[in-house]
């Protein structure tokens, strides 16, 4: 895997996620609150709100990259929170905790931002390799 994340982490390395994400108070609102964090070569999204004309929102860019940073993660928590709240109008059960897999169950902060928003417990799961879901499926 490259040092260098995802598309929405816009070329931060795996270092400088670490040492940026320490600079960012999870209680504290970013400086943008909009972001809505898509892949920049997407057009449409699905899911929490069906829209065919959706791009992603990631500017102005502060020019501190903890700014930019926790502006980012506050997009993702903020999708996050809006899925759930659909699905919970579609019928689904409450929301009661969530467990993180993946690269977001390293980094504190957004896990506690995350809680926050979603007014539940977030933690991360006994097994964090996002594969090991699919596998359980998989094992049927």
């Amino acid at each position: 895997m490259s040092d260098v994340r995802s598309f929405w982490l816009q070329g931060f390395s795996t270092g400088e996620l670490a040492q940026l994400s320490d600079a960012i108070d999870p209680t504290a609102l970013p400086v943008h609150t909009n972001y809505y964090p898509l892949p920049a070569a997407t057009v449409g999204e699905r899911f929490p709100i069906a829209d065919d004309n959706a791009v992603a929102i990631l500017s102005p860019v502060p020019a501190d990259r903890a700014q930019f940073l926790h502006s980012i993660l506050y997009g993702l928590a903020r999708v996050e929170s809006d899925g759930y709240a659909a699905l919970s109008e579609l019928g689904a059960s409450k929301l009661r905790r969530v467990l993180t897999c993946g690269g977001g169950a390293e980094n504190p902060q957004w896990m506690r931002l995350r809680e926050l928003m979603l007014g539940v417990p977030t933690s991360r799961a006994p097994q964090t390799d996002a594969a090991f879901g699919a596998a359980l499926l998989a094992r049927g």
